[in-house]
C-alpha cells in the first residue's frame, strides 16, 4: 500500500491525517509505537490506530476501522 497516496486521497474527502511516532519503556527495553489519528473535518469524528511495528499497521488499522462505517 502507498501510504502517502492514500492519505493524499482521504485529505481530498476532507480528512486530517495525524502521524506520531514514540518510544514506550518497557521493562526497561524502549519500544517504537506509531499513532495514525484520522480527523472527520466535518464532524470532527476522530479514529485512531497505533502499532509496535510499523506506521503502515497502525494506518491499516485506522482504514479497517474507517470501512466499517
Amino acid at each position: 500500500m502507498d501510504i502517502l497516496k492514500k492519505i493524499q486521497e482521504l485529505h481530498k474527502q476532507g480528512y486530517h491525517i495525524e502521524l506520531t511516532f514514540t518510544w514506550l519503556s518497557v521493562s526497561k527495553k524502549d519500544v517504537p509505537v506509531y499513532f495514525v489519528a484520522l480527523c472527520d473535518n466535518k464532524d470532527f469524528d476522530r479514529i485512531c490506530g497505533s502499532s509496535t511495528n510499523s506506521v503502515e499497521e497502525a494506518f491499516i488499522k485506522v482504514l479497517n476501522q474507517l470501512q466499517e462505517r
